[in-house]
């Protein structure tokens, strides 16, 4: 029966101004989907309230040889097809308005995870962003949040790849069909997803990865989370996009913070400043917002706490701050030899470890 009336979903989701609301109102309206091909207009009518020259349209234009492709290629596949108002269709996304009729699955959807998180950003994330996002996971990682993103480059593919080493479940929402991976270089990641995780996608295989589909996808990415981290983005794109959405749905919005004058930082400044988000700078600021109780950090004990193991670029660094004192990012990066970015990574590291303080002016000094 369900197989039936999927193959009736899909037939009709390519007929012409057979939109996803028109769709999941047939499927709420009418036993199953066959019933427009069995039933008289009259009694279709008197069901759905569509116009008679609606339904002959239906009939006309429901196209089943796509729909048994498609379920021949999903089912060599191993894809499902999530169908609005069934019972394995996420719950979370189920409320929203603007919900998929049908959403494509490879993989499998955690049934008992409590506590779902998205994390979003630009494409051109900073070793700053990055660091910050696998430190977030890293401290997350005993409550064990499900993590959504798009496996875009930048943030969402550092946030997968965090996710995956603190053995934490990760979703990836597509902006095309299931039958690619976009971009070729994140495969190896999308595969290890899918030993706990899913792929997940509204569109179709042989849909290409053309722009338009992300923004789409991005409202997804939103109602499937109980909140939504912006860690970097400029003050348009795409995690600004998925920001407004979540903001809209009424999902918690955390942004973290950074400096006036950095591309990547404004758009998270701008939903700061503008309330449609949180501050946050670390997991206890996340833990506060989502109300969740955050366990004791049980992989640090109380020597490391006194006594922060470096890494060998962080002690040149800490080691030049508390000799010659306060420096500016452009003398730690010539006296220490290392590059600009190891340096912003390890200047970070010792921020998150207690040892040195961000002054305004790009100058460091040791605590």
């Amino acid at each position: 029966m369900y197989y039936e009336n999927l193959k009736f979903a899909l037939a009709l989701s390519q007929v012409a101004g057979v939109g996803r609301q028109t769709l999941k109102f047939l499927i709420a309206e009418l036993d199953s989907l066959e019933d427009i091909f069995q039933l008289s207009d009259k009694e279709v009518i008197e069901k759905t309230g569509l116009k008679k020259d609606w339904i002959q349209k239906i009939k006309k234009e429901a196209d089943f040889k796509f729909a048994e492709k498609e379920l021949a290629f999903c089912e060599r596949e191993g894809i499902q097809i999530l169908m609005f108002g069934q019972s394995d269709y996420p719950s979370r996304l189920s409320n929203c308005t603007d919900a998929p009729a049908l959403l494509y699955m490879k993989g499998q959807l955690p049934t008992d995870a409590k506590r779902w998180l998205a994390i979003v950003g630009t494409r051109k994330a900073t070793p700053y962003g990055k660091e910050w996002t696998k430190k977030l996971l890293e401290n997350l990682a005993d409550l064990q949040p499900v993590i959504v993103s798009g496996l875009a480059l930048g943030i969402d593919i550092c946030a997968h790849k965090a996710a995956l080493e603190n053995n934490l479940i990760t979703l990836g929402v597509l902006g095309h069909g299931l039958d690619s991976v976009y971009p070729q270089s994140h495969i190896s990641t999308a595969k290890k997803m899918l030993e706990r995780g899913a792929l997940l996608s509204e569109y179709p295989s042989g849909t290409i990865p053309d722009a338009g589909n992300f923004p789409e996808r991005n409202r997804i990415i939103a109602g499937l989370c109980d909140g939504v981290i912006v860690v970097e983005g400029a003050e348009s794109g795409g995690a600004m996009i998925t920001a407004d959405i979540a903001f809209s749905y009424n999902r918690e919005v955390m942004a973290l913070p950074g400096k006036a004058d950095d591309t990547w930082s404004r758009g998270c400044n701008a939903l700061i400043k503008y309330n449609k988000a949180s501050l946050v700078e670390n997991a206890e600021d996340v833990c506060r917002v989502m109300g969740w109780k955050i366990k004791p950090e049980g992989r640090r004990n109380l020597v490391q706490e006194l006594f922060p193991v470096l890494e060998e670029g962080e002690d040149k660094l800490f080691t030049l701050l508390r000799d010659k004192g306060p420096l500016n990012v452009d003398e730690l990066q010539l006296l220490s030899g290392q590059t600009q970015g190891e340096t912003a990574v390890n200047l970070l590291n010792l921020e998150l470890k207690g040892l040195v303080s961000n002054l305004p002016g790009k100058i460091f000094k040791a605590r």
